[in-house]
């Protein structure tokens, strides 16, 4: 048996910042769900570990089951059926795994608890066979944790995201990855590369963030409009990042995982922490901030835009709407941004329609003029 990592026993600082997001999302997804017509929730984790690490950090498998017990609790009931697929090639892993569930208490059968030591590249193609076949009162939740990026192949991504039935949150080393980018690249990135382009057209990254926005920018092509990505980035040291990446077809899921993301991160929600302040656009800019306001005001320029647009553009450029409202707002202060109704009339000073119901009821409900000297 392959000896563990250090870093594969005990938890980290920068994964308990990885666990964190997986947290926040869950309990977020999982009680949004449960006020919905989805009858049956299905989490996968594929790289579980052992549950519990050495110096007591709690892996995702414990918190996948702890967040479903809080949902449970809170109805006082069962109204939706909970299945948990819990996978490690190692089989030392998944034994410890029992043990430490069984020392939990949930309020859920363990029967709705499925245990496995496959390797990935077999159980893959399984688990997107599985979810294709799920009714539509059937969701589920895939998180990809690797040891290594070899073997994670962008296919796969794609053909879970496919069943419109599946959200993909996926771990890659990416500091890894850019490091060995343009030196002795090996054949397992280039594989992974060339799915989304052919190597020689890969853009060279300056640094590892670049790397991870030239992933997160050919994924986006790759997908289309209809799907949804966004990054959470995970600084280790100086210099070294790592990154989760949150993959969806639908447009209120992913708010929910952005939400969770800005959470974390309040003042750029990238994912590692900054001086936090209340109003995102108070005092210095942050580079990210001011990218979205230059973005926004191209988009808005280019041509009439409606409230779901503006919604759909927001989210695709990693923000939330309470952040392009408020950047609506300064505009129509200083006299820049006209908001007009359907019937031409001007619409209430600060109505804008940015969120989930409108999108889906009331697409064209206002329209936005913006008008820059």
């Amino acid at each position: 048996m392959k000896k563990l990592r250090d870093s594969q026993k005990n938890m980290y600082p920068h994964s308990e910042v990885k666990i964190d997001l997986l947290q926040k999302y869950l309990e977020i997804y999982l009680n949004v769900l449960s006020n919905t017509f989805v009858r049956k929730i299905y989490l996968y984790d594929l790289f579980c570990g052992f549950g519990v690490y050495e110096n007591e950090g709690m892996g995702s498998p414990l918190i996948m089951l702890q967040e479903i017990n809080k949902v449970l609790v809170a109805e006082k009931g069962n109204k939706i059926d909970y299945q948990c697929f819990f996978n490690d090639y190692n089989q030392e892993n998944v034994a410890k795994l029992r043990k430490n569930i069984a020392k939990k208490i949930f309020n859920f059968s363990v029967d709705n608890v499925k245990y496995s030591c496959e390797d990935y590249r077999s159980l893959i193609s399984e688990v997107i066979l599985e979810i294709n076949l799920f009714s539509s009162h059937e969701k589920a939740f895939v998180f990809i944790d690797p040891y290594q990026y070899k073997g994670i192949d962008f296919g796969d991504i794609k053909s879970l995201l496919q069943s419109k039935k599946a959200e993909v949150l996926l771990f890659l080393p990416t500091q890894f990855m850019f490091r060995f980018e343009s030196n002795g690249t090996p054949e397992s990135l280039k594989c992974f590369i060339e799915e989304l382009v052919p190597y020689e057209e890969w853009p060279k990254s300056a640094t590892g963030i670049d790397f991870i926005e030239n992933l997160k920018s050919h994924f986006k092509i790759k997908l289309g409009e209809d799907y949804y990505v966004d990054t959470f980035v995970i600084k280790r040291d100086e210099g070294q990042y790592y990154c989760l990446f949150f993959f969806t077809s639908h447009i209120f899921g992913f708010q929910k995982m952005l939400e969770a993301k800005w959470d974390i991160d309040k003042n750029e929600g990238r994912g590692w922490c900054f001086t936090h302040s209340s109003d995102l656009f108070a005092g210095q800019k942050s580079s990210v901030t001011l990218k979205f306001e230059m973005e926004l005001k191209r988009y808005l320029l280019s041509g009439l835009r409606t409230n779901k647009g503006v919604y759909e553009f927001t989210l695709h450029n990693g923000h939330l709407p309470k952040h392009a409202n408020e950047v609506l707002r300064n505009w129509q202060n200083e006299g820049m941004l006209t908001v007009l109704k359907k019937d031409g009339e001007m619409a209430i000073k600060g109505s804008y329609y940015l969120n989930y119901q409108d999108w889906r009821k009331n697409p064209d409900k206002v329209t936005f003029q913006l008008n820059c000297k």
